[in-house]
């Protein structure tokens, strides 16, 4: 019961009158491997920017639910998603050519992981 009241605060009806930045930390907390210490600390004033933005940009109001929030922001991380995805098969291209045909399955995600991350390693 408790997640859905802390996921009704993200509501965005009525401008977002039902966001309430402690139950949104509350929830975070039920996922200590996802928010260590040190994200909860800065979650806080993530929150605070996340409804100054959502107040003053026109997108977001007249939203009626949460279902109408979630498309908004799939269609702003789509192109995110989708450059990542085409930035993998590049990768691809260039680690599994002809003289790499036959390379296994692990082999080439372990091959894709460096090549794509080569800064950090």
């Amino acid at each position: 019961m408790d997640l859905l009241v802390y996921m009704a605060s993200l509501s965005p009806v009525v401008d977002f009158k039902s966001f309430n930045k402690e139950k949104i930390i509350a929830l975070a907390k039920r996922y200590p491997s996802e928010f260590s210490s040190d994200k909860l600390v800065r979650l806080g004033d993530q929150l605070d920017n996340y409804i100054y933005d959502m107040k003053k940009d026109d997108i977001f109001q007249g939203l009626k639910g949460l279902k109408e929030l979630s498309k908004e922001m799939l269609v702003l991380i789509l192109p995110v998603v989708t450059s990542t995805v085409e930035r993998a098969f590049s990768a691809m291209t260039f680690v599994k050519n002809k003289l790499h045909n036959i390379m296994g399955d692990q082999l080439l995600n372990d091959c894709l992981v460096t090549y794509i991350e080569k800064d950090i390693f």
